[in-house]
């Protein structure tokens, strides 16, 4: 199927209440696919005050280019940077392609944070990619996209959850690559069919039930719960920019039942594949 050329969903959020100070603050989010040579930002020449940006590549490659280094930023990468700063980000290749998401983050504890993870990860890094990270990210977007962020801390609330799951990323104590991350790319991958949580533990080398355990306690929840919502982000951006009607969208995505996946679909987004796909081109 042919995919859209460029597209870019985004929005500012709920800006904080008056007197109100909060350490993290979600400012905005959105998700965009660019193959525009021209796609390019210079950190010290965005204005606002200090801010926080984190930009996670789902296809393609973008680039960094800070402390005289050139950073590549693949899929499951993401850069953290602050502005204003000496840097700059930017689609490396023409013609290419670059789709990711991202958020902008503001408050002295989301820049006190950033250092610290700046300083043990640098400026890219697959631990910013991690699917706990990517799972809140989403949250905050799909957030903004319903306009369902109606109080300052319930936004606060959810940045410092996304900024934590950077910080506590949840490494296996015996050091090997975490396996969350493994995971997510196996269910990305297996996605079009039935994935049972026997599978899921097979591939992470666990018995059901102790899977499930270490599951949650690493997510905060279930394997079916985790594997609902990437079917329903999958979901989400096939129906932004491929040319699928809503049964395609509901096989490649592992729904048999279109109608089922419909009724799921306006659980998580509000409205139906069909409404959402013809509001998102707008």
């Amino acid at each position: 199927m042919k995919q859209r050329e460029d597209f870019c969903h985004s929005g500012v959020i709920l800006p904080p209440a008056a007197g109100i100070a909060p350490g993290i603050m979600p400012l905005w989010s959105g998700h965009q696919r660019t193959t525009s040579p021209e796609y390019r930002f210079d950190g010290m020449h965005r204005g606002g005050g200090e801010v926080v940006l984190w930009q996670y590549t789902l296809d393609g490659c973008g680039a960094v280019e800070i402390d005289g280094a050139t950073l590549p930023v693949r899929p499951g990468e993401a850069f953290l940077l602050t502005i204003p700063e000496r840097h700059c980000y930017y689609l490396p290749t023409a013609p290419g392609t670059w789709e990711f998401i991202f958020l902008g983050l503001g408050g002295p504890e989301a820049l006190r944070l950033t250092r610290e993870l700046r300083r043990e990860s640098g400026s890219v890094s697959a631990r910013y990619g991690a699917p706990e990270t990517v799972q809140s990210a989403w949250r905050i977007i799909r957030s903004n996209l319903e306009n369902s962020l109606t109080s300052s801390a319930a936004a606060s609330t959810l940045a410092y959850t996304f900024m934590m799951s950077m910080v506590e990323p949840g490494a296996r104590e015996d050091g090997e690559p975490d396996i969350l991350h493994k995971l997510h790319q196996y269910c990305l991958v297996h996605l079009a069919r039935d994935i049972p949580v026997a599978d899921m533990a097979a591939f992470a080398g666990y018995s059901r039930s102790h899977f499930c355990r270490v599951f949650r306690e690493r997510t905060g929840k279930s394997p079916h719960e985790y594997l609902l919502e990437l079917r329903m982000q999958t979901a989400m951006r096939k129906l932004q920019h491929e040319n699928l009607s809503v049964k395609e969208a509901a096989e490649n995505c592992g729904f048999a039942d279109s109608g089922y996946f419909c009724r799921v679909f306006r659980r998580f987004y509000g409205a139906t594949p069909a409404r959402f796909r013809l509001r998102s081109r707008r």
